[in-house]
């Protein structure tokens, strides 16, 4: 994405251009968003059950979280897990208390770090450059990308970890200046 942000985003194409400087790149950035879930969890992950070891574990703890939030007890959020970090399996706990128990809503969880991890990237490259269709480029390519599509669709830790990564990254761009002027750390 940063290369593509600035080496490869001075022939952009017309249409780009045009939607851009029609909608604005924000709203632009929602309609990827809401394409995104649309292709991955309406027309492309049925309610089944989670399949897989690493789905049906991290599921089992999202429930106890489920089960500590509802029970409002600080003893059961602490001692859920000591293996796996224990964010997502939080943010799942909470869903499940707003919309139920379901294999869907546990993958509804990739939609959360999905938000993150394009919003972040935005604001990074905004940062970076001024050049709001490489953004809108790079945003689209990173959406259309078979790894990210494939990892959504599943409820591992996968995603999550690396929505988490992306939006540490560009917390240090944003917070310690443009890296292409002067030093990054």
């Amino acid at each position: 994405a940063l290369y593509l942000q600035l080496m490869g985003t001075r022939r952009h194409t017309g249409l780009v251009k045009s939607l851009v400087s029609r909608y604005g790149e924000l709203a632009l950035l929602g309609f990827i968003i809401i394409e995104f879930v649309i292709l991955e969890f309406v027309l492309g992950v049925p309610n089944s059950p989670l399949f897989s070891w690493d789905e049906s574990v991290h599921g089992i703890e999202a429930w106890k979280y489920y089960a500590a939030f509802r029970d409002h007890s600080i003893r059961e959020i602490i001692g859920v897990s000591n293996y796996y970090p224990p964010l997502v399996g939080m943010v799942t706990g909470a869903l499940f208390l707003a919309f139920g128990i379901s294999d869907l809503v546990a993958r509804m969880t990739n939609v959360v770090f999905y938000f993150l991890m394009i919003f972040s990237i935005f604001i990074a490259l905004r940062r970076i450059s001024r050049n709001n269709y490489g953004t809108v480029i790079a945003i689209t390519m990173i959406s259309a990308s078979p790894l990210i599509m494939g990892h959504c669709r599943m409820y591992m830790l996968d995603f999550p970890l690396t929505a988490s990564v992306s939006t540490l990254l560009a917390y240090f761009i944003v917070m310690r200046g443009n890296i292409t002027k002067k030093a990054f750390w």
